[in-house]
């Protein structure tokens, strides 16, 4: 498994997924009911499921009033936060041109710097 800030980025939301999957699917609310009683579209709570969205504050806490999983709020919240920053921080990396692992980066190995073509006049 990879330790890299991509790969761990870009778990975090699917990881974050599941977990809101698995309240739903404990409380016996279907996806359906959730949007109905959040007043939200049905693509968000599919959204939020699998991944492609991270949920915010309020999502999470109407998320677990709704499926009766408020002591889930404050552990949800902190994950969605680490996630988003993670993300962030790779995003950072990412536009900086850093193409190295994070923990090369931080160590301070010199980054390999490719020869520039030969222009020929």
């Amino acid at each position: 498994m990879s330790t890299s800030p991509s790969s761990s980025a870009h778990e975090a939301r699917p990881a974050i997924g599941k977990r809101l999957r698995e309240i739903l699917r404990d409380s016996g609310v279907k996806a359906r009911a959730l949007a109905q009683a959040a007043d939200w579209d049905e693509s968000k709570c599919s959204r939020l499921i699998n991944g492609r969205t991270l949920p915010s504050d309020d999502d999470i806490r109407t998320w677990c009033r709704i499926c009766g999983a408020e002591e889930e709020i404050p552990d949800l919240i902190a994950a969605s936060r680490d996630a988003d920053s993670m993300y962030m921080e790779w995003r950072r990396l990412h536009r900086s041109g850093s193409a190295l692992p994070f923990d090369v980066a931080i160590r301070g190995f010199p980054r390999p710097r490719p020869p520039f073509p030969r222009l020929s006049p």
